[in-house]
């Protein structure tokens, strides 16, 4: 009976680390649309709708590329704080002439933070 009672016990505490992490994850996730064919971090990404997630590592971050189900890039960004919420998801890119668009930062609807690149 104690056994049955253990073995409830952990797989409801393992059931709530499964859904705190989810929530987190979730939280970490945006769907964004490039416009324009650019690159991060050295990274070639043509223009299209993404799904981006992030792993921070205060205040660093690990940020991944997906589209269409594939892993497309990863990219080491900063986090900063520009105390002011975003109304939208932006991209900000920048270029020289000649060269392809460089990703220098991601922006997120609703939350101060923003994920900065380094070239």
């Amino acid at each position: 009976m104690k056994l049955r009672k253990i073995s409830s016990l952990t797989i409801l505490a393992m059931a709530f680390m499964f859904v705190a992490g989810a929530a987190k994850q979730a939280k970490n996730t945006r769907s964004m649309l490039l416009a324009y064919d650019s690159t991060v971090v050295g990274n070639h990404l043509p223009s299209g709708s993404y799904n981006i997630w992030w792993q921070t590592h205060s205040p660093e971050a690990t940020v991944c590329f997906e589209r269409r189900n594939t892993l497309v890039a990863t990219a080491a960004g900063i986090v900063v704080n520009r105390g002011k919420k975003y109304a939208f998801n932006e991209v900000v890119y920048d270029q020289e002439p000649g060269r392809a668009r460089v990703i220098r930062e991601l922006r997120f609807q609703g939350s101060s933070k923003v994920i900065v690149f380094n070239q």
